[in-house]
């Protein structure tokens, strides 16, 4: 997971001057429920590691677009909160990977995975359904 983290860490970041911070994070949050089930279906040590490393590049395009996404527009000590609180949350979400670990001893370490991977998958779909939803009434407004 770090392998892919430092690979793409520095190339992720630097798309976001190019391609809208919100759909590196979009496209980064598919890739880490992929990589959950694919972890999950794994049988052998290569294709884990594969999908370990893309578990890393996920991580890299979620972290700071995420947190360039958030303060995109917003100035001042309102984005300086912003930052301090999305800091703050992605540690505590990342702390709970060890209540899955939990989950992993008690169910079955594929069953953790697993369950990462319908949360991300729910999330994913989520913002597809909102952005979908704020398309229909921006054409709506304009039409």
């Amino acid at each position: 997971m770090s392998a892919g983290y430092m690979l793409a860490v520095v190339p992720l970041v630097s798309l976001t001057d190019r391609q809208p911070a919100r759909v590196i994070y979009l496209a980064s949050s598919a890739l880490s429920a992929l990589s959950c089930f694919g972890i999950a279906l794994c049988d052998s040590l290569l294709p884990a590691l594969a999908f370990r490393a893309a578990a890393g590049i996920a991580l890299a395009g979620m972290y700071m677009p995420g947190l360039q996404a958030l303060t995109h527009g917003v100035e001042g000590t309102i984005r300086a909160r912003i930052a301090a609180w999305y800091t703050s949350s992605f540690t505590i979400g990342a702390s709970l990977s060890f209540l899955l670990g939990r989950i992993g001893t008690l169910w079955g370490w594929r069953s953790a995975f697993i369950l990462a991977g319908i949360v991300s998958t729910a999330g994913v779909l989520d913002r597809v359904a909102g952005a979908a939803s704020e398309a229909k009434s921006t054409a709506l407004r304009l039409g």
